[in-house]
Formats: C-alpha cells, structure tokens, sequence
C-alpha cells in the first residue's frame, strides 16, 4: 500500500482515512478540495479554490486513551 495518497476531491480527508481498513501507519492523505472538512475543534473547514489550502490527514499509530495528549498545532 502507497504511503501517499493524492485525491483529486473528498468530503474530508479524515473521514477517507477512516474509511479505509488496509492503510498502514504514517500514510499521508492530500486532497485538492475538500467539501466537508473539520478544522480543530471540529470547526468545519472548506478548502476553498483547488489548491488553495492545505487539505491532509496522516495516520498516526496511538493509543486511543492518550489521543487528548497529542499536540495539533
């Protein structure tokens, strides 16, 4: 399985990667558009024009008990 995965357009890069069950760890998603995305405090986040912001998610292996402990800046 790649390691990067490029999509043209998706709801959110987020609920992509959820629905995936094969990906590894460290798998870095981009979109060009995103239509539904969420920003930090689920706050909803539209990417705007094709490549005007950054639209990606990375899988990162953690234990879901420490995930108020990873830092999203």
């Amino acid at each position: 399985m790649r390691r990067l995965v490029c999509l043209a357009e998706t709801d959110s890069t987020n609920n992509w990667v959820k629905r995936q069950s094969a990906l590894r760890a460290f798998t870095s998603v981009r979109a060009v558009l995103q239509s539904a995305g969420r920003g930090r405090a689920e706050r909803s986040w539209f990417s705007g024009s094709p490549g005007d912001n950054l639209a990606f998610s990375i899988l990162l292996p953690y234990d879901a008990s420490l995930a108020g402990l990873l830092p999203a800046h």
